[in-house]
């Protein structure tokens, strides 16, 4: 993925579409390795859960705690990458707020206007 410049991030909303957009690559690296993962226990363990290469139990035991600590490793990034989502979530819906109440305050401020103005007809 190339690193965008400061230049081309031209708004808030740009650089909160590139954080999603950084998230979801990293959501799919992470995919793309626990597959690796998975497929590298199931070879093994075996199709047939009869341990094709006949490891000892001390091999076992050592296969399990890698298998464990590759798998803490993957919630850590997951837990990193859930902060960024609820953080750029939290982030955008804030930029949609003051973008409403900008158009809200145009929106009052245009009626002030009507209301003051007493060129117009008298209801």
């Amino acid at each position: 993925m190339k690193i965008p410049s400061m230049a081309s991030l031209s708004t808030k909303t740009d650089t909160l579409e590139k954080q999603f957009e950084s998230i979801a690559l990293e959501e799919k690296t992470l995919s793309n390795l626990m597959q690796f993962e998975a497929d590298k226990m199931l070879a093994f363990i075996g199709r047939k859960r009869d341990f094709p290469s006949n490891p000892s139990s001390a091999e076992i035991i050592q296969f399990n705690q890698s298998c464990v600590q590759v798998m803490e490793s993957f919630l850590n990034a997951e837990s990193v990458l859930f902060k960024k989502l609820t953080k750029a979530v939290h982030l955008t819906l804030h930029e949609k707020n003051i973008q409403s109440a900008s158009l809200n305050d145009e929106d009052n401020n245009e009626a002030e206007l009507l209301e003051n103005d007493d060129q117009g007809f008298d209801f």
